[in-house]
C-alpha cells in the first residue's frame, strides 16, 4: 500500500537549540549528527525512523536528569508555569510573587480541546525516558538526554507555522487549519488536561514502549498521539521496534484520512542518527562468490559440496593452544595442513587468533569448555607480550597465505574473555602492526561480538570501539556474530545487525566492511531457551534468506556454522552430505546472487522484494516471515523456487513465504 501524503496544506513547524556535548559512560565519542530539518507527512515520517530492536540494558532514572532550570523568576513561576505562558494560543495574565496564571487559552491534549484553565494542564513526556532510553538515547551524552526531558516545547526557535492551500486548490478543514498547527510537534511533552495526565503517568511512566501513549489515551486521540510520537521521534531521532511500527501505522492511516494535507516540518537535535534495519548503501554492489563462507574444518576430513570462498578457521585443531603449547615453542603441522588444504580447494582462509593458554592465563585452572583450561584469560603480567610472539610468529609464517585475521572470537562473552575492553583493543592493535610489519596483505578484523545477549555486548562493544578509536583504528573490517535467539528468525538477524550498525555509527566508526563471520539458528538460550532443530522449509528458507540479507543489510561477507561430517546437535540448521534441502538451497542462492548486481529491496506489508540485474535484465528475490499474496514486480512473468522449479505467473499477484523465489 502506497501511504505517502498529499502535497503541503498545513506546515507544522518546531525547532530547537542544539545540545552540548560531554563524555558519558554509553556514550563517550558519540558521533553527534548536524540539526537539520525534515519535512514530510506523518507517513513519510514514519518510514524514515530507523527500525530497530530495543536496547534496555543501563537505564535508571538518574540517566535522565531535568534540565529545565529549578530557579523561579521574578514572578515565582517554575519552568513547567513558564512552558504553559509561553505555549498559551491566548496570552494569560501572570502575577507574582506565587505565578498567578489567570485567563489565556491552550489547546490541549493534541489540539482536540481548548481550557482557560492553566491548573487544568500538564505536561506530560510523549515517549516516556525508559522508552527514549532502548530507543537511542542510550547512546546520548549526559546533557543530550537532559535537554531531551526538559523539552516542554517552550523553546524560542519555534518556527512558523501556517495553513496552505493544496496544489489542486482545495482548503485544508476548519479544524485541521485551526487545530494541527496549535500543537507543538516534536517537543518531548505534550500538554494534557489533568484526568488524562494521571491516567498516561500512572500506566507509561515505566514503560518503555515508545508506544505507550496510544494504548491510554481515548479513541479519538490516538490518531494524533501516533502523529505526536512520530514527530517526537523524528525530533530527537529515536528508534521504533518493528511491533511499534506495526502499531502506529494504522492510526497514521487516520491522521492522514482527518488532515490529508498535514506536512509536519520538524528540527532535529545534534544526538546521533542511527541506522535502519532495512537500511543499506549496497546499491550497485556486484555480489561475488565472496559473500559465501563457511566454517569447514580440513582435520575433519569431509569435502562439503556447497561452493564457498572463504573458510574460516577455528575450534579445530588450530587454536592458540595448539600452535604454541608452551611458551615460544610451535607446533605448526595442524595449521599448516588446513592452510595448505584450503589453499588446494581454492579458497581463501580466516584465523581466528587466540583463546588464551593455559600458561598464558591468569586463571589457568577455570573449568575447559571445548577451548582449554584458562581460555578465557584475562592474561597474566606478561600475558600481552606472549600474544605479540604469537601473533608475529604466525604473520611471519603465513604472510599472504592467511587472507584475515580475526582478533578474537566473540571477546564479549565471558566463555571466551574476561580481560578488558582496552587490553582487547591492545590486541587488535598488535595484530594490524604484525601485518603491517611483516609487509602482508591480510586483513585484520575486529574482535568478534555476538549480538543476542544485549547485556554483554552493551558492556563491552561500545568501550571497545572508543579504545579502538583512541588508538586510530587499527583494523580492515568489522567482525559480527549475529545469532539470534533460540527461536529467532533471520528477522531478527537482520535487527541485530542494525543494532550492530548502531554501535557503530554512534563511536563514529570509519566506514569499513561488516563480516558477519558466524551464523546459525537454534542454539540455546539466552538464558532457559532450548536447542531447536529446523524443519527442511526453515532450513533451506532461512539459509538462503540469509545470504540474500546479507546483501541487502550491506554485509562484505557472511560465514556459515558450520559444514559437519554427520548432524550437529549443537545448532539448528544442518548442513552435511546427507542435508539434502539445505545443499540444494545453498546452491541455488549461490546461483542467484553470484555475478548479479543488486538495485534495491523494499519492504512491502512485511515481505522483503529484493531487485537485481544479470546481464542488463532485472531479476527480482522475494520472502516473507508467513504466507503472503503480493503483487508481482511489473514486467514479472515467472517464479522459480529454491529447487529450481519455475511456473508462469497466473495474473497480477504471487504468493510468497519463507522459502525464498525468484521473479523475473
Amino acid at each position: 500500500m502506497n501511504r505517502r501524503g498529499p502535497a503541503v496544506a498545513v506546515l507544522m513547524a518546531i525547532a530547537v537549540a542544539g545540545a552540548v556535548h560531554s563524555a558519558s559512560p554509553a556514550s563517550a565519542s558519540a558521533a553527534s549528527a548536524a540539526p537539520t530539518n525534515v519535512t514530510g507527512s506523518a507517513q513519510q515520517l514514519l518510514n524514515d525512523i530507523p527500525v530497530l530492536p530495543k536496547m534496555t540494558q543501563g537505564f535508571t532514572t538518574a540517566t535522565f536528569a531535568n534540565s529545565a532550570p529549578s530557579w523561579r523568576d521574578g514572578r515565582g513561576c517554575s519552568a513547567q508555569q513558564r512552558a504553559l505562558i509561553a505555549m498559551a494560543t491566548v496570552r494569560p495574565k501572570v502575577t507574582g510573587p506565587d505565578c498567578r496564571i489567570r485567563g489565556g487559552q491552550w489547546a490541549i491534549d493534541f489540539g482536540t480541546r481548548t481550557t482557560t484553565d492553566a491548573s487544568a494542564i500538564r505536561l506530560v513526556p510523549v515517549i516516556p525516558a525508559p522508552a527514549a532510553w532502548a530507543a537511542g538515547a542510550y547512546s546520548w551524552t549526559a546533557p543530550q538526554r537532559s535537554l531531551y526531558i526538559g523539552d516542554l516545547g517552550d523553546t524560542p526557535l519555534i518556527g512558523s507555522i501556517a495553513s496552505q492551500a493544496s496544489p489542486d486548490g482545495a482548503q485544508p478543514s476548519a479544524d485541521t487549519a485551526v487545530t494541527l498547527p496549535s500543537v507543538r510537534w516534536g517537543a518531548s511533552h505534550a500538554m494534557l488536561s489533568s484526568a488524562l495526565a494521571s491516567r498516561v503517568t500512572k500506566v507509561c511512566a515505566n514503560s518503555g514502549l515508545s508506544t505507550c501513549l496510544i494504548d491510554v489515551v481515548p479513541e479519538p486521540l490516538k490518531a494524533r498521539t501516533a502523529a505526536a510520537i512520530i514527530a517526537t521521534s523524528t525530533r530527537h531521532r529515536l528508534s521504533v521496534n518493528r511491533v511499534e511500527k506495526a502499531l502506529l501505522e494504522p492510526w497514521v492511516d487516520h491522521f492522514t484520512a482527518e488532515a490529508p494535507d498535514a506536512v509536519l516540518t520538524i528540527a532535529t537535535t545534534d544526538v546521533p542518527a542511527l541506522p535502519t534495519t532495512d537500511g543499506s548503501d549496497a546499491s550497485g554492489r556486484l555480489v561475488t562468490e565472496d559473500l559465501f563462507g563457511l566454517l569447514a574444518p580440513p582435520a575433519w576430513n569431509s569435502t562439503p559440496n556447497v561452493p564457498y570462498r572463504t573458510l574460516r578457521l577455528w575450534d579445530s585443531g588450530v587454536l592458540w593452544k595448539d600452535v604454541e603449547p608452551s611458551p615460544g615453542k610451535f607446533t605448526w603441522a595442524p595449521l599448516d595442513y588446513a592452510v595448505r588444504t584450503a589453499e588446494q580447494q581454492g579458497k581463501k582462509v580466516l584465523l581466528v587468533l587466540g583463546p588464551v593458554p593455559a600458561w598464558a592465563s591468569a586463571n589457568p585452572n577455570s573449568p575447559d569448555e571445548s577451548w582449554g583450561k584458562g581460555a578465557p584469560g584475562p592474561f597474566t603480567a606478561d600475558g600481552l607480550a606472549h600474544f605479540d610472539r604469537y601473533v608475529n610468529a604466525v604473520v611471519k609464517r603465513y604472510g599472504d597465505r592467511i587472507w584475515a585475521y580475526e582478533t578474537w572470537n566473540e571477546a564479549n562473552l565471558q566463555t571466551f574473555w574476561q580481560g578488558s575492553p582496552a587490553q582487547m583493543a591492545v590486541m587488535t592493535k598488535v595484530v594490524y602492526d604484525a601485518v603491517q610489519g611483516h609487509g602482508a596483505s591480510s586483513l585484520t578484523l575486529s574482535a568478534s561480538a555476538t549480538t543476542r545477549t544485549e547485556n554483554s555486548i552493551y558492556r563491552f562493544f561500545p568501550a571497545y570501539l572508543r579504545e579502538l578509536g583512541k588508538r586510530g583504528w587499527p583494523l580492515d573490517g568489522f567482525a559480527v556474530h549475529a545469532y539470534p535467539d533460540a527461536d529467532g528468525t533471520p528477522s531478527d538477524v537482520a535487527d541485530f545487525v542494525a543494532q550492530y550498525k548502531a554501535y557503530l555509527a554512534i563511536a563514529n566508526a570509519p566506514v569499513k566492511p561488516i563480516y558477519n563471520t558466524e551464523l546459525n539458528y537454534g542454539l540455546a538460550g539466552p538464558g532457559p531457551k532450548p536447542h531447536r532443530d529446523m524443519s527442511e522449509e526453515e532450513s533451506a528458507g532461512w539459509l538462503s534468506r540469509t545470504f540474500i540479507d546479507a546483501v541487502r543489510l550491506g554485509i562484505e561477507e557472511t560465514h556459515w556454522f558450520a559444514w559437519t561430517p554427520q548432524y550437529y546437535g549443537q545448532y539448528g540448521i544442518q548442513l552435511t552430505p546427507t542435508s539434502t534441502a539445505s545443499g540444494r538451497a545453498w546452491r541455488m542462492t549461490h546461483d542467484w546472487l553470484v555475478g548479479a548486481t543488486f538495485r534495491s529491496c523494499r519492504d512491502p506489508d512485511g515481505t522483503v522484494i529484493c531487485e537485481f540485474t544479470r546481464d542488463g535484465s532485472p531479476f527480482w528475490l522475494a520472502y516473507a516471515d508467513s504466507t503472503e499474496l503480493i503483487d508481482a514486480p511489473e514486467g514479472a512473468t515467472r517464479w522459480c523456487d529454491l529447487s529450481n522449479v519455475c511456473r508462469p505467473i497466473d495474473g497480477s499477484m504471487v504468493i510468497v513465504g519463507v522459502r525464498p523465489i525468484r521473479l523475473s
